[in-house]
């Protein structure tokens, strides 16, 4: 087996393109998961339940759970101010302008779209739903040296990918 380069896990804004995170230590465990949204009906009458695929989903989307570790403790680094204050401006919604199905331009307010690379793992691309920091390491008064954050993104449709842009 040939040695592999490291790459660094990153979230990378695809509509700001100066805003990304780069993680200092990779995650190591990534979870994607995909529901399936069911509807049961009346019992038929053998008694027996039946289960349909709903048909007001279009698309089911994917979410994908991580954490990463960022410890500024060797630097004297502020890991607030570094890390998950810059994950924190992705959870922010912002009004961006849209097409809707009839080509109609909408604004809609929404948190940016990101995507998360990282080496030959597949690309996700969606929002960030939440950011939970565990600060777990901090100077004699008060800044946070290390901090693990628990993330959550879901999915967007790659159609509402194409055409999106910011506001005024």
């Amino acid at each position: 087996m040939a040695s592999e380069q490291l790459q660094k896990c990153t979230i990378v804004s695809l509509e700001e393109s100066d805003i990304k995170i780069e993680a200092l230590y990779n995650p190591n465990k990534i979870k994607i998961s995909k529901k399936v949204n069911w509807s049961a009906h009346s019992p038929t009458p053998d008694k027996k339940q039946q289960l349909e695929y709903a048909a007001s989903a279009k698309m089911q989307t994917r979410t994908l759970s991580m954490e990463l570790f960022f410890d500024g403790s060797e630097q004297g680094k502020n890991v607030h101010a570094l890390y998950v204050s810059v994950l924190q401006q992705f959870t922010v919604p912002e009004k961006y302008s849209t097409k809707t199905s009839k080509n109609k331009e909408e604004k809609v307010l929404r948190p940016p779209f990101v995507m998360v690379v990282w080496g030959t793992f597949p690309p996700f691309k969606g929002v960030l739903d939440s950011v939970d920091a565990d600060y777990s390491l901090f100077t004699p008064g008060g800044m946070p040296l290390r901090a693990t954050c628990s993330l959550s993104f879901t999915e967007v449709d790659p159609l509402q990918l194409t055409g999106a842009q910011k506001s005024a």
